[in-house]
């Protein structure tokens, strides 16, 4: 009888790869461009690249699975046999296209290959008890909080309790799960870029400008991989944005000689070389003879004749003749590379605090050493690739220190280079495209508190930013005036009281929930609406002063603006004044004129949102319209934005329950599809409730219980924000009326929230019998709720 063996190729160099890695200590992405896989096909090398790379990003969760199916430690069970168990656990976890029975089959069958007969059951009886539990969620089992969180997200427990104290919770899970997710791929024009260009349109690859480093360009969409021909012919040099700009940075135009320390593999340093031009000399080092042997190869490719390679240890005393002679001495220093998680994820289970304290001491030798390099008048740049602040800001606050003669010029190099100095460090504080003004969950557009004059009472708005926030467990952010129904029946003066009040209350609410231990904090986006563009002009500024999260604009609420003439507004009057401010404050669109409207009511056509996305500062839209319209709006953010760049805010508030419906069945299955065709597989990332003003907790538990697919969970909060949207209908003459804001002051009124519900002139207000129809309906609807739900909404102390 044969044993069959048969693996694919794809697979069997992704084992050969795991191994080298575990086994020798080897970087997966050095051994994935290597020729030794020259033979395998396209499709074959992007499966070689996905399931290398994942089963490392995921290494933590799939070795608890192994444990827990296996009921031995990972430390007792051979790698080779733990590899092929990765393998097989990643591709029928998270590579769902591959049939679980193939990965099975292929797992058993590497066994076999590699001679391990005995250890081939064993593998197929752990794969298959993973896969009867499919469906279960596993790590539900772990009681420690941390630890799960560890599990869940694959990273190692120390560096997640770390970042935990730095972060918080919520924030270090989307830092974790943004680590887990592939990097952006950029590059920079070596020659021939119209060869290039013509290469990427006959491949239907298409690419975005950089707005990180100049230059540079980014892959928005496509098949390209790393072994693509404009790569192998040398027409585009691969860089990371965040390594283009360091160049950028370093290159002092006046410069005469420049000095990089650690200079391989030598991106920075040919770029640099570049833009400082043949009249320039770059002397470039490094500890490694090897490395500055390969750097040689990539210089001579690159023709240039004006850089010096020297072997040396920066960390000693540096042999130069005459110190303090350089120009520009650019500092790339070795590090834990904790920000390059993406890219390297092996690196996250080699590095411990114990590496990161010696890499500290390290850098502070090697920054010392380079000061003394850099002439009076001359520029140091300090750069390491580590989200850690004992290798940035420690070291930096440590320098300044030691080195009172120099000044910090950061801000200064970047305004020179036309970048905003809060975009660069949101970006590189952040890691991958996940900017902390697209902030995710439930945005609460809080309704005014006014008189009977129509003036903000601000006591009493203060006490419903206080409520809405619920301690941590209400909005994750609060829009101010210009975004609720009644906008337009305020002053502009008194639409910027709000914004001025909201601003200052979100600051010290987060400052007493950090004081409390709660890590959740919450965004205040100023709503800029105007009548008129000197308005919204006026509001913006105030914005700006006020140091505001984001703003929202409504731009079919301008009356003096045509829809002709909305983009050519934003790019020309309010570019011009973000740009004069030093600063990009995001900004969010409303995607129709009235802010409590209804789905089927005009909206901005998707070719404004298309021409109105490619602007850096535009960051998202809350749309009020059917699915089909958030889907168009997707799509035509796409064309300049990359994934995850723009966001969707669901603007119809009860649409969440038909989008995040969970799908069973054939029927089920077909609406999701449909669904993700729609939405082109990027789903909004958070809602907009005007109902959550007085149901702050509930709407963020139907939010949750929407986005995590919990069936049972998401048609009882459906069934909770319907029967306050029923009751908020009165008769009227033979007709429905609907009165949700005088509702929702009255409501918060029942709640002692606040003293009165007073609508501003021009609202629906409530009658006395439809006030106490109200007021009967809504205490039996928190009546008949207080035995299914826990903490029912209810105001907090102020």
């Amino acid at each position: 009888m044969s044993i069959s063996t048969k693996v694919s190729p794809s697979r069997i160099a992704a084992f050969d790869i795991l191994y080298r890695v575990e086994a020798a200590g080897a970087y997966a992405s050095n051994l994935l461009v290597s020729n030794r896989h020259d033979d395998l096909s396209r499709e074959d090398r992007a499966l070689l690249n996905e399931l290398t790379l994942g089963v490392l990003r995921w290494r933590g969760s799939l070795d608890f699975l192994i444990e827990l199916y296996s009921k031995r430690e990972i430390s007792k069970i051979d790698l080779e046999v733990v590899i092929a168990l990765r393998l097989g656990l990643y591709q029928m976890r998270y590579l769902t296209r591959v049939p679980a029975h193939a990965a099975i089959n292929e797992s058993v069958n590497l066994m076999k290959l590699h001679k391990k007969l005995s250890a081939a059951s064993m593998v197929n009886a752990v794969l298959r008890s993973a896969q009867r539990d499919a469906d279960t969620s596993p790590y539900n089992q772990i009681k420690d909080p941390v630890q799960k969180l560890a599990v869940e997200t694959s990273h190692p427990v120390w560096l997640v309790e770390k970042w935990i104290e730095r972060f918080g919770v919520d924030e270090t899970r989307k830092l974790a799960l943004a680590n887990n997710r592939g990097p952006r791929i950029s590059f920079r024009f070596k020659s021939s870029p119209a060869t290039t260009r013509e290469w990427f349109r006959t491949y239907n690859i298409q690419t975005n400008n950089s707005v990180i480093a100049p230059g540079a360009e980014v892959i928005k969409s496509g098949g390209f991989t790393p072994d693509s021909m404009p790569v192998r012919e040398g027409w585009i040099y691969l860089q990371d944005e965040a390594s283009q700009l360091v160049a950028h940075l370093a290159a002092e135009k006046s410069a005469k000689i420049a000095l990089d320390l650690c200079a391989a593999p030598g991106g920075k340093t040919t770029l640099l070389a570049s833009l400082l031009g043949n009249r320039s000399t770059v002397i470039a080092c490094d500890i490694h003879l090897h490395r500055l042997k390969a750097m040689k190869e990539i210089i001579d490719r690159f023709g240039h004749a004006r850089i010096h390679l020297v072997q040396m240890d920066a960390s000693l005393d540096l042999p130069f003749a005459e110190p303090g002679k350089f120009d520009t001495v650019l500092l790339d220093a070795p590090c834990s590379g904790l920000g390059t998680l993406q890219r390297n994820p092996e690196i996250k289970w080699r590095v411990n605090q114990k590496k990161i304290d010696e890499l500290s001491r390290l850098q502070k030798r090697l920054i010392a050493h380079a000061a003394a390099q850099v002439r009076s008048g001359g520029l140091l740049i300090y750069a390491v690739c580590s989200t850690e602040p004992e290798e940035g800001e420690q070291i930096i606050e440590w320098f300044k220190q030691q080195h009172p003669e120099f000044r910090d010029m950061t801000g200064e190099r970047l305004t020179e280079l036309g970048i905003s100095v809060c975009f660069v460090i949101l970006f590189f504080s952040t890691l991958n495209n996940t900017l902390r003004y697209m902030k995710r969950g439930l945005n609460i557009p809080a309704v005014t508190i006014v008189d009977e004059a129509g003036l903000v009472i601000e006591d009493e708005q203060r006490r419903l930013f206080r409520h809405i926030v619920q301690n941590g467990f209400g909005a994750d952010v609060i829009f101010g005036a210009g975004t609720t129904g009644e906008w337009n029946r305020l002053s502009n003066e008194q639409r910027q009281r709000v914004m001025k009040i909201e601003v200052d209350e979100v600051a010290r609410i987060n400052a007493e929930l950090l004081n409390q231990g709660v890590a959740r904090t919450v965004d205040a986006w100023v709503g800029v609406n105007g009548k008129t563009k000197a308005e919204i002009l006026s509001n913006l500024d105030a914005a700006i002063q006020l140091k505001a999260d984001a703003a929202v604009i409504a731009p079919l609420a301008i009356e003096d603006l045509k829809e002709a003439e909305i983009v050519s507004f934003f790019q020309r009057e309010i570019t011009d004044l973000l740009e004069s401010s030093g600063c990009d404050l995001p900004v969010l669109l409303y995607d129709n004129a009235d802010i409590s409207a209804h789905g089927n009511v005009p909206h901005i056509r998707t070719r404004i949102v298309k021409d109105l996305s490619r602007l850096p500062w535009v960051r998202g839209i809350k749309v009020s319209a059917p699915r089909r319209v958030i889907g168009n709006y997707t799509k035509a953010s796409l064309h300049y934005k990359l994934p995850g760049e723009f966001a969707i805010y669901i603007g119809n508030a009860m649409l969440i329950f038909e989008i995040y419906r969970p799908g069973r069945g054939l029927i089920g299955r077909l609406r999701e599809g449909w669904r993700d065709f729609l939405l082109h597989d990027i789903p909004p990332i958070g809602v907009v409730s005007g109902p959550a003003n007085v149901m702050p907790r509930e709407w963020q538990k139907a939010w949750r219980a929407c986005w995590s697919g919990d069936e049972a969970m998401t048609e009882l909060y459906r069934m909770i924000c319907s029967d306050f949207e029923r009751i908020c209908g009165f008769d009227e003459n033979g007709a429905r009326v609907k009165k949700t804001i005088a509702c929702l002051k009255y409501a918060l009124k029942l709640d002692g929230v606040i003293s009165d519900a007073i609508v501003c002139q021009g609202t629906k207000a409530l009658t006395s019998d439809q006030e106490k129809l109200f007021a009967e309906n809504y205490t039996a609807m928190k009546d008949n709720l207080r035995n299914r739900i826990s903490s029912l909404w209810q105001t907090r102390p102020f």
